[in-house]
């Protein structure tokens, strides 16, 4: 099975996460489907800052954008 990369995004705003400012997109087109950029805005925004936030997991040191899919 082949991997499903990503290929487009949209940027959803940004995120305070270890008092390091990340990058936030949404997946608009992988190698897989598309998602027509008008889905990819506020509710996505928040469910994907809830669960960043909400998992307690630390982040790699050098990331600097989220993409959510």
């Amino acid at each position: 099975m082949s991997s499903n990369k990503i290929i487009a995004s949209k940027l959803l705003g940004s995120i305070l996460q270890s008092g390091k400012e990340l990058e936030l997109r949404a997946a608009t087109q992988t190698t897989h489907w598309n998602r027509p950029t008008v889905v990819a805005g506020e509710a996505m925004r928040a469910g994907a800052t809830k669960a960043i936030e909400g998992s307690g997991k630390a982040l790699p040191k050098n990331t600097a954008r989220l993409v959510v899919r």
